[in-house]
């Protein structure tokens, strides 16, 4: 009974989750974004490349919502359809290995290394070529770990050192969002997770309207 409890609330939560970032959350993130990008742009009268890349993390992490929500919820998209549990080249993994990418991207920009502003891009997009042609996709995972990981050290370095409440913002985002890939999705693992995902969900929208400035001043891009 108790057993049966945990799952039933767990299944619940996990559901509840995922239609509320879907149709609620990533929406609302994606067109606040949006919003400042274009304002910025006018404002300036050029392209403010940080905004930009920051708006398409969080496109690419909206788009693996997507194929979470269609292969968990949806019948008529299986699991091996959307990759929610594939370690090959997917619709899921193609968003989640194209927003670890950006992430590096981001940091490269915040420096202004010029040599590595698409680096992990060309690289990511060469993996993607490779499973085309070849149908292999081994060094897949592996890449979206090590440039999660990478993603994580730049951005919260660059977000202390450089006092930047973007970068900062997006590392924090990134490491709640990397946190649900250690729990399982039932039982309390399931409850924590489904926690976990809204919490990020919240911190989304909090990034996004601009209200996560732990630095007044910034030595870096807002």
């Amino acid at each position: 009974m108790h057993q049966g409890f945990l799952l039933v609330f767990s299944n619940l939560l996990q559901s509840l989750g995922r239609y509320i970032s879907v149709f609620i959350v990533f929406p609302l993130i994606v067109s606040i974004l949006s919003i400042r990008f274009i304002k910025e742009t006018r404002r300036s009268k050029g392209i403010n490349y940080i905004r930009l890349i920051i708006l398409c993390i969080f496109l690419s992490v909206f788009w693996v919502e997507i194929w979470e929500l269609l292969g968990n919820e949806m019948p008529f998209v299986s699991l091996e359809l959307s990759g929610f549990e594939s370690e090959d080249f997917s619709f899921y993994n193609f968003g989640l290995g194209l927003a670890v990418s950006l992430g590096l991207v981001l940091g490269a920009y915040l420096y202004r290394i010029e040599s590595f502003y698409l680096t992990s891009l060309y690289v990511f997009f060469g993996l993607f070529v490779m499973f085309l042609y070849t149908g292999t996709s081994i060094f897949l995972m592996p890449f979206i770990y090590l440039c999660g990981i990478a993603s994580l050290v730049v951005l919260f370095y660059t977000g202390i050192k450089l006092k930047d409440n973007g970068a900062l913002g997006v590392a924090l985002y990134f490491l709640i969002m990397f946190l649900t890939l250690f729990f399982d999705e039932t039982g309390i693992m399931g409850i924590i997770d489904a926690l976990i995902t809204l919490s990020y969900s919240a911190f989304g929208i909090i990034f996004a309207t601009g209200h996560f400035t732990p630095f007044k001043a910034t030595g870096g891009n807002k």
